[in-house]
């Protein structure tokens, strides 16, 4: 038996997925750079915010 696969939706030209497969298709290189720099530049800082939020979360009341 085959294993079945749901199609692609039709309308599906939305999302950050979307565009980065179709600026490669499109060979808009200088566009899919700019999007992975800015996706790595809002990981970084999402990253930063989850640390500080875990610092400050987790600290001891006792010392301050």
């Amino acid at each position: 038996m085959r294993p079945t696969t749901n199609p692609p939706h039709p309308n599906n030209e939305f999302g950050i997925g979307y565009f980065i497969l179709d600026t490669r298709n499109r060979l808009a290189y200088d566009e899919l750079m700019a999007t992975i720099v800015v996706i790595g530049i809002l990981g970084y800082a999402l990253d930063a915010a989850a640390r500080v939020g875990y610092r400050l979360w987790t600290r001891d009341p006792a010392s301050s």
